[in-house]
């Protein structure tokens, strides 16, 4: 007789270990066929045990758990083109205002659940990428309405008008931040005691969050290096995962810098996929 629940602990103990997985690959593990396997996916779904993704892959979802979806990305590969579109410009933004998006770009993030939060503020409609805590987003938002002018309609398929977004955001958070934050101050100061030559830094989130570019004398010559330190008590992947979005435009690796500690999935996280593209250091 089949015992059910020893059959449940083990496919979360799957997908834990190796998740997001297809259901074929987890009825594979199982050694079980597919049918019985969807049903018994269907009920830990149900009881919030584990998550099913929207989007799929061929024409099946992906079950994965909580803490996870930073890997959620393996479905990037086979969306439509206007969803990859839209998934570009609100994992590049954080933050989009529906508005003020073209219409296929407003069906496409209303598609793409896995990785589009809707987020309702004042009566407008905003979306937020699936990795931005909602405080996050919140507070993006409040440092763009501080500055008169509309934001943009935003075209995804024309990168000057995407080029002209970002340096709108970001004028609109440099005229709204002082550059002698306290939290600037210790993040120049650690460089400073280290001798490590400074290319650029700013604040980006007043007393909390500093981004740049530094330069590191090293016995294979000078390295430079993508910076981005944040005023946090506990770092989690969504926050590497954001300062690796950021090195990878620059096609420079990234110093975390924070003097908050990582949670231990974070630790694990930087571990098992950051590992030689990004180095967390604490400061004081």
């Amino acid at each position: 007789m089949v015992d059910l629940n020893q059959i449940k602990e083990k496919i979360i103990s799957i997908v834990k270990t190796e998740g997001p997985l297809l259901p074929i690959q987890i009825s594979r593990k199982l050694e079980k066929d597919t049918i019985f396997a969807g049903a018994v996916l269907s009920e830990l779904v149900k009881q919030k045990t584990l998550l099913v993704s929207n989007g799929k892959i061929g024409s099946s979802p992906i079950y994965y758990i909580s803490g996870q979806e930073n890997k959620l990305s393996i479905l990037y590969s086979h969306l439509p083109s206007k969803e990859k579109e839209a998934y570009e410009l609100l994992r590049s933004h954080q933050i989009l205002k529906d508005k003020d998006c073209t219409p296929p770009i407003r069906i496409a993030l209303r598609s793409i659940k896995d990785f589009s939060i809707p987020l309702e503020l004042n009566g407008e409609l905003y979306w937020r990428w699936h990795l931005t805590q909602e405080s996050e987003a919140k507070e993006l938002l409040n440092l763009a309405k501080q500055k008169e002018p509309e934001m943009p309609t935003i075209e995804a398929k024309s990168q000057d008008k995407l080029t002209k977004y970002a340096e709108l955001e970001q004028q609109r958070r440099d005229s709204t931040i002082s550059s002698q934050d306290e939290f600037s101050i210790k993040v120049s100061s650690y460089f400073k005691n280290k001798n490590i030559a400074m290319l650029e830094l700013s604040p980006i989130k007043k007393k909390r969050e500093v981004e740049g570019k530094i330069k590191i004398n090293s016995d294979l010559g000078p390295l430079e290096f993508f910076v981005l330190a944040k005023n946090k008590k506990k770092i989690n992947e969504a926050d590497l995962s954001l300062a690796t979005d950021k090195g990878r435009k620059q096609k420079l690796p990234v110093l975390f810098l924070s003097n908050g500690e990582m949670t231990k999935k974070c630790a694990n996280y930087l571990e098992e996929n950051l590992k030689g593209r990004v180095v967390f250091r604490k400061i004081s």
